[in-house]
């Protein structure tokens, strides 16, 4: 992709591959996207209203020598994303929902379509993806385990949202504009645009348990800046439950090939610590919310 960044966007980067760089203390992005023009010109203004919330960070979507934010690769169209190189904080995540409700004013968003969305794409690891996966190294029966392990785990999560919808109702009353993965600390992770979805603050929550962004003991006190309802607080519960690492892994190995076996083999050694912490989330959540326990947790 060397030649294509440099004859479209005007930048040089060394992997004559690679999808990103860092350059002056910037870290850049190419960003596969189905959105229009507009839309996409729309992210970039928003981009730059940002910093009257995060003034130490900067990010902006990058126009093309033509002068457009959408360009044709081989692998599709894509925009590039810039965000200025650094880390962020739980107290930024706080800023983050609390300033960009707004987006979410209008919107109507119901516990069933979470319901529905993680069915649709269980139904398309089990029936589509697993059949196709072929592996010949001792990584295949830790991969078995773990999507045995995992069905379960998603299976749970599915039924606690229809039991949230029976105790509490269908409506997710807390929305705002989150984030569909905070998998790490980096500022790109937190400001890409492509990264930004509409849904409950308890989606980012969960994250910072299951990715390991804070210790417990923060997340508790972090958690208190949010005044959860029953409802959020069990949507949270089946968030941490829902294998996103796992299913999100098999869904890149399926569309891109990229050799998963080492966080596959991570994925397995670490299990038994993802549970004992979705566990403490579960009693601190029970306790602390009296929301409907899960029986075989206890």
């Amino acid at each position: 992709m060397r030649a294509f960044i440099f004859d479209k966007f005007g930048y040089y980067e060394d992997d004559e591959y690679g999808i990103e760089f860092d350059y002056k203390g910037w870290h850049f992005q190419l960003e596969l996207t189905d959105r229009t023009e507009q839309d996409v010109f729309k992210m970039k203004e928003f981009l730059k209203n940002s910093t009257l919330y995060f003034p130490n960070f900067g990010a902006d979507i990058i126009s093309s020598r033509d002068n457009k934010l959408i360009v044709d690769s081989n692998f599709g169209r894509v925009s590039l994303v810039s965000v200025k190189n650094g880390n962020y904080n739980l107290n930024d995540i706080y800023t983050f929902h609390k300033a960009f409700v707004n987006f979410a004013s209008t919107s109507s968003y119901k516990i069933s379509y979470i319901k529905k969305v993680w069915e649709t794409k269980t139904d398309h690891i089990e029936e589509k993806i697993l059949p196709r996966i072929k592996y010949n190294d001792n990584t295949y029966s830790m991969l078995m385990e773990n999507i045995a392990h995992a069905s379960g785990l998603a299976e749970n999560a599915i039924q606690y949202l229809m039991d949230t919808i029976t105790f509490y109702g269908d409506n997710v009353l807390d929305i705002t504009l989150t984030h569909k993965r905070l998998t790490d600390k980096n500022t790109y992770t937190f400001l890409n645009p492509f990264n930004m979805v509409v849904d409950s603050p308890a989606r980012d929550l969960a994250d910072i348990i299951k990715y390991d962004l804070c210790d417990f003991a923060t997340f508790q006190n972090f958690l208190s800046n949010y005044n959860l309802s029953k409802s959020s607080a069990s949507i949270l519960l089946a968030r941490l439950l829902y294998p996103t690492e796992l299913y999100d892994m098999l869904e890149e190995h399926h569309l891109v090939k990229h050799d998963i076996s080492s966080r596959i083999v991570h994925y397995y050694k670490n299990r038994d610590k993802m549970m004992q912490k979705i566990k403490k989330v579960h009693d601190f959540l029970v306790d602390s919310y009296q929301i409907k326990p899960i029986e075989w947790l206890n």
